[in-house]
C-alpha cells in the first residue's frame, strides 16, 4: 500500500511561493543586519561596520575593490594606494554602481562616464555632486562622515 500522497499542483505552487518569500525576507534580514549580498558576515557596532579581509580577498591587494549593501547604503570599499577609502557606491547623476579604476585612481560610473577621484570629488561630468565619503581606516572599518 502507498502511503504517499499526491500533491495539486496549486498546493506545490503555494508551498514554492512561500518558500521564495521566506528567501527573500531573509536577504533582507541579513541587509539589515549588515550582512553584505554576497553572504559574508560584517559586523555593525556604533554605526561602524567591520569587513574582514578573509571574507573579503579582493580589498588585501591595491586596486582592489568591493561594493557592500550597508543598511540602506550602498558602499564601495577600495584599495588605493593611499590605503582603504570607502565611498558611496551609486552615482549621483544617474544612480548607477561606479566602479574602482586603480589605473586613474577614481571612481567610474560605466553607465554614462562621471568620475569622481579616491576622495569621491567630481572631476569629469555628467555628475554635478560628490559621492558621499566614508571614514575608513587599516581595519576596513566604515562609517559615515
Amino acid at each position: 500500500m502507498n502511503s504517499e500522497k499526491e500533491v495539486s499542483r496549486r498546493q506545490l505552487l503555494s508551498g514554492v511561493g512561500a518558500l521564495g518569500g521566506a528567501l527573500i525576507l531573509s536577504r533582507v534580514a541579513l541587509a539589515e543586519e549588515g550582512k553584505d549580498t554576497d553572504g559574508k558576515a560584517t559586523q555593525i557596532t556604533d554605526g561602524q561596520v567591520v569587513l574582514r579581509l578573509n571574507d573579503n580577498p579582493e580589498l588585501g591587494k591595491v586596486g582592489g575593490w568591493k561594493i557592500f549593501d550597508v543598511g540602506q547604503d550602498r558602499v564601495i570599499v577600495a584599495n588605493t594606494d593611499k590605503g582603504l577609502v570607502a565611498c558611496s557606491a551609486i552615482c549621483t547623476h544617474r544612480g548607477c554602481d561606479v566602479e574602482y579604476r586603480a589605473d586613474s585612481h577614481q571612481f567610474v560610473c560605466p553607465c554614462h562616464g562621471a568620475r569622481y577621484d579616491e576622495d569621491g570629488k567630481v572631476v569629469r561630468a555628467p555628475a554635478r555632486k560628490d559621492l558621499q565619503k566614508y571614514a575608513s581606516d587599516s581595519a576596513i572599518i566604515v562609517s559615515k562622515t
